[in-house]
């Protein structure tokens, strides 16, 4: 997933869009257990809402969904996931999307306050301590394309700071920009409201269903000791394993070392999210089938190379696009044949080659 510049401007939206849904089941009298927010909580979303509205210039428009060529398929993760949350009202559906609770995990990494960041502690993935090969890939991403310069955090993103008030009035505050008791209040409400059994209480997999890298700005650098960061989500990880894709963090790892790979190059590889995307997709397909990196032979690949369709999407109109899932599966198969015409076959190319051969292509 591309690192996200700009986070204030998709909060502004999700604060807007969450109180509009909020203000026809209050109308309607919806309370279930969690009820409604309360007075100050409420307040202190449209407080919120109002700040980012006035910071920013980008106009809140629903983005286009419209299908590539209209052969744009719907993914298994996608079907997982509406599967997933198909016992939440559309009263949960508005509550957690204005509180911006499947937002705030990843909020709490990308802004470095995660308790483990700045910690002496081994990175984790997903479960109580990493899977050896998980640590091994890991190992051969940063020797295959060099380690990420300042140090590169490799994080669990699980759902637990949801039920921390604690935690979650941090963000509020230091990412929103809420007062102390605006920030306070809307947490207590929240940790109470995911506390409940269709909620998995807080640790339900559409909370951490994304996997990102994403690269700290110098100050939050110099405050978590460390570059950057990837964060493999538990949703993620689970969905993909219960559709039957074994090795699918394999790919998810390779494919977000392959982000620090392009910003360490130039920033970004085309400046737009759907070219960065595929071309971390194309790199991170090398690095899998090289002989120095994983060396997945054709058998291998065949069937796991699959999980990169399942990455994509079909909103070709949207600026978070990333690629549908039949251009994801295909940059990846390029850069298999990519690694599969090189000679000799221990010669790794530069990733500068190997993306600049990538955009180059018809």
């Amino acid at each position: 997933m591309k690192r996200w510049n700009f986070v204030r401007t998709p909060l502004a939206a999700v604060l807007a869009v969450g109180l509009t849904a909020l203000a026809p089941a209050a109308a309607a009298g919806e309370h279930p257990a969690g009820g409604l927010p309360p007075a100050p909580a409420l307040e202190a979303l449209e407080r919120a809402a109002e700040a980012f509205r006035e910071h920013t210039d980008v106009a809140f428009a629903a983005a286009p969904a419209g299908e590539v060529g209209g052969a744009c398929r719907a993914t298994g993760l996608q079907r997982w996931s509406a599967e997933a949350t198909a016992d939440w009202t559309g009263l949960d559906r508005a509550v957690l999307g204005a509180a911006a609770a499947t937002m705030l995990p990843a909020y709490e990494v990308m802004y470095g306050l995660h308790p483990a960041l700045g910690s002496p502690q081994e990175p984790v993935l997903p479960g109580a301590r990493p899977a050896p090969e998980h640590q091994r890939i890991w190992r051969k991403l940063a020797g295959f394309w060099g380690a990420e310069p300042g140090g590169t955090a490799l994080l669990s993103l699980d759902g637990s700071m949801l039920t921390d008030p604690e935690r979650t009035s941090r963000v509020y505050r230091d990412v929103f920009g809420m007062r102390a008791a605006d920030a306070d209040a809307l947490a207590e409400y929240v940790a109470a409201y995911v506390d409940q059994e269709r909620f998995d209480h807080g640790d339900h997999p559409a909370f951490t269903n994304v996997t990102f890298a994403h690269r700290f700005s110098d100050e939050i650098a110099a405050g978590t000791g460390r570059r950057s960061v990837v964060a493999v989500g538990e949703g993620s990880a689970a969905a993909l394993r219960d559709l039957g894709h074994e090795h699918a963090v394999d790919v998810l790892l390779a494919h977000e070392y392959a982000h620090l790979v392009g910003w360490r190059m130039d920033g970004s590889v085309r400046g737009d999210v759907r070219g960065d995307e595929l071309a971390a997709d194309a790199l991170s397909a090398y690095f899998l089938s090289h002989p120095h990196g994983m060396a997945w032979q054709w058998q291998k690949l065949r069937g796991r190379f699959t999980v990169y369709g399942e990455l994509g999407d079909c909103a070709a109109g949207a600026p978070w696009h990333h690629g549908t899932p039949a251009q994801r599966e295909a940059a990846a198969m390029w850069g298999y044949r990519q690694q599969e015409a090189s000679r000799p076959r221990s010669l790794v190319l530069a990733p500068q080659q190997v993306v600049a051969e990538f955009l180059a292509k018809p």
